[in-house]
């Protein structure tokens, strides 16, 4: 088990702060942020190669914090592999004297580049390169997995193959993931900690996380259209001055003011009034759509409010939607998240 308190590193002027931090065995945490806001640095600090300001990191009880890398029993694997050129693939994976060939969470690897163990490091693909990277990292029979941005230059089905090699590893060594990607972050996180400006937050469990960021940098960074500011008059908090937006907890907010996000496909769209134990059903109109990926995306207006919904071809199709109809927008209070900051 990690455990990270109050540590602190500063480079030329940036900080990087973390008040407290976890990762247990069989536990993926990813660290999610924007390019620059610090997340390689963390990596940095927790492997040895730069040393904090203050606080503390424990591996398995141990004060690791001022440890150098080689004795801090921690593998890492960084966007640049730093694969040796002149050795083959089994020289790569085994150069340490300390590597251990029977280890559990190698072998896993081992399978996947055992046919390669003769192979020249440059006649490799990049996904094949990725394999023999985990591999090394993995021989050294490390207590934690560092992975910054691993999978940043792979195409999508080479990503696929390794993320499903990591749900087979985490059972066996604890890993910090690093990603600016949301879909790589989906499919590995057990649990996300945002980075923003130097700041690790809290961790949350990854549903948690993407469903219902807590501030407006968050859901921005999430790509969510919809963040509304929302003004009370009485007990109701409207959007507009026709447009109510009901949302759960709303009775505890003292402030004559709310931030919320809505995501898209948590939009019913409907041709007219319908049966429903959600809070909300407002009618708009379709001011324009879009096909992205899987779903349409919808522009629907309510007064000077816009809101954007996704639905899919099926829906679309049977609905027999067009620009400037008339339709109700339907969502459950539960759907509507406050933005604390």
């Amino acid at each position: 088990m990690l455990s990270i308190s109050e540590l602190q590193i500063s480079v030329k002027g940036f900080s990087v702060y973390c008040h407290e931090l976890t990762v247990d065995k069989g536990e993926i945490l990813t660290l999610l942020g924007k390019t620059g806001a610090g997340k390689s640095m963390f990596i940095e600090a927790v492997s040895g190669m730069k040393k904090p300001d203050k606080g503390e990191i424990l591996l398995d009880g141990r004060d690791i914090t001022f440890l150098s890398p080689d004795k801090r029993g921690i593998g890492v694997v960084f966007q640049e592999l730093y694969l040796f050129p002149h050795l083959n693939v089994y020289k790569n994976i085994f150069y340490s004297p300390n590597a251990k060939e029977n280890d559990n969470a190698l072998g896993i690897m081992v399978d996947e580049v055992k046919t390669l163990f003769n192979r020249d490091i440059k006649s490799l693909s990049g996904g094949e390169k990725q394999k023999v990277a985990l591999a090394r990292a993995l021989a050294m029979k490390p207590r934690l997995l560092l992975l910054d941005e691993p999978f940043a230059h792979l195409d999508r089905p080479v990503k696929y193959e390794l993320m499903q090699l990591l749900m087979k590893i985490k059972g066996i060594v604890p890993i910090i993931f690093v990603t600016h990607d949301f879909e790589e972050a989906i499919f590995v996180s057990d649990t996300i900690s945002y980075v923003e400006a130097g700041i690790i937050e809290k961790k949350k469990l990854k549903f948690e996380f993407f469903e219902g960021p807590e501030t407006r940098k968050q859901a921005e960074f999430l790509g969510i259209q919809n963040i509304l500011n929302l003004k009370r008059k009485g007990d109701i908090f409207f959007a507009d001055e026709n447009v109510p937006i009901y949302f759960t907890g709303q009775e505890k907010i003292e402030a004559q003011q709310a931030v919320v996000s809505i995501r898209p496909e948590e939009i019913l769209i409907t041709r007219g009034k319908v049966q429903t134990s959600a809070r909300n059903m407002l009618r708009a109109r379709i001011v324009t759509f879009y096909r992205k990926e899987y779903l349409f995306n919808l522009i629907v207006e309510m007064g000077k409010i816009r809101l954007y919904a996704a639905v899919t071809p099926a829906s679309f199709n049977e609905l027999e939607l067009k620009k400037g109809d008339d339709i109700y927008i339907v969502f459950k209070a539960s759907s509507v998240h406050p933005i604390i900051s």
